[in-house]
């Protein structure tokens, strides 16, 4: 029988470019449906394997598993709607407004998609003005009626009414992930002019999306892994979108990410298409695989094992913040700097919020170190990612 990472990637291809399923992939979907959905739910997907699966009229053991499966396309689509609405709802808001703002992320990917329910998203992220983001999150509390969240070092949370969350983003790159792109990245604007037709509805070029696309994938691979959804995307970024190739390479190459992105190209090529495999590519697919849509402790702390990130050096830089990380989170030491120790202070209190302990603990605990030859695998993969420099 198929193995069923294959079943799955038949599946998604067959949802989303209306590939043909063989009789045998038919057969090996009805032995391994429970494997496939909860495969798939790891990495966010299921919907898609729903789908091919209800539109190939492909039969299913009645198991508890494969009931949930068959929900999982309706209810895709059932949230989209949900949070399209709201998505619109914000983006009027802050037209009328003359709130400056960019959409991100799914909120754009989704449309090039055959149908947009298909890219699926837990949140909608978008990009407002630092100056603007006060005046911003109080018109959707105070007229909208959503409920602020937790503040970020780059962004602020809120729920809508209907319980989507909404992050507001005034910053791209986050003080936690160090990154030789972040000093581009924070350059957006730069980047952005107005949609057609509007004034304050800002779009992003092609060639910057698709450079925060891959810092994005980047970041998230650092931490654990990005799961099969953002290759997905960038198998459509590639094939579905008109571009000019040698503009996003040369944004890629100034970031030190074209390595990345040009190995992430192939994997996608590889699920997606009809591209060919190496060694680096099958150790990348591992890798994510083994992550899902929002990684594992494990694969996080091997990534910094690699990196040589002690883990001394990681408590401290975790417990305590460089002076340029730490005015992000808290401005005013921009102008009175003595005050930076007790906003140090400040930082560590949160600990005692509900979810800051468990975060702290994730960051700080670390388990054995892993064997030789599991470090020197992933540090090996690093550098042909070009995410660490050869030694």
């Amino acid at each position: 029988m198929k193995p069923t990472i294959e079943i799955l990637f038949s599946l998604i291809r067959n949802a989303v470019f209306e590939t043909v399923i063989d009789e045998e992939t038919r057969e090996a979907v009805f032995n391994c449906a429970d494997k496939l959905y909860k495969f798939s739910k790891h990495h966010d997907i299921s919907h898609l394997v729903s789908y091919a699966i209800e539109k190939n009229r492909i039969p299913l053991e009645q198991t508890e598993l494969t009931k949930k499966l068959k929900k999982r396309h309706p209810i895709a689509a059932v949230r989209y709607e949900a949070t399209n609405q709201i998505f619109c709802q914000v983006c009027d808001a802050f037209e009328s407004e003359h709130i400056q703002f960019v959409p991100l992320k799914g909120s754009v990917i989704r449309d090039y998609y055959p149908e947009p329910w298909m890219r699926t998203s837990c949140d909608i992220d978008i990009l407002v003005h630092e100056e603007d983001l006060e005046r911003a999150s109080m018109l959707l509390g105070n007229v909208y009626g959503y409920k602020k969240d937790e503040s970020g070092t780059h962004d602020v949370s809120l729920f809508s009414q209907n319980g989507t969350h909404i992050e507001l983003h005034y910053k791209l790159s986050e003080i936690y992930y160090e990154s030789s792109a972040e000093k581009l990245i924070d350059r957006v604007w730069e980047y952005a002019c107005p949609k057609e037709g509007k004034a304050y509805y800002c779009v992003l070029s092609d060639e910057f999306f698709y450079l925060y696309h891959i810092y994005h994938m980047a970041k998230h691979f650092e931490s654990g892994g990005c799961g099969i959804r953002p290759f997905l995307d960038l198998w459509i970024l590639d094939n579905k979108v008109d571009h000019d190739k040698e503009k996003r390479d040369i944004l890629l190459n100034k970031c030190g990410l074209l390595k990345f992105a040009d190995c992430s190209r192939e994997l996608s090529d590889f699920w997606f298409s009809d591209g060919k495999s190496n060694e680096t590519i099958i150790k990348l697919q591992n890798f994510v695989l083994r992550g899902g849509t929002y990684g594992t402790a494990s694969n996080r702390h091997s990534v910094a094992y690699a990196k040589n990130d002690s883990k001394i050096k990681r408590i401290l830089n975790t417990v305590f913040l460089s002076y340029d990380k730490l005015k992000i989170q808290y401005p005013i030491i921009r102008k009175h700097k003595w005050m930076t120790p007790f906003c140090e202070i400040s930082r560590w209190l949160r600990i005692f919020k509900p979810g800051y302990l468990k975060i702290a603990k994730n960051e700080l605990v670390l388990p054995v170190m892993p064997n030789f030859a599991d470090f020197d695998n992933m540090e090996l993969l690093l550098e042909q990612l070009g995410l660490k420099e050869k030694k």
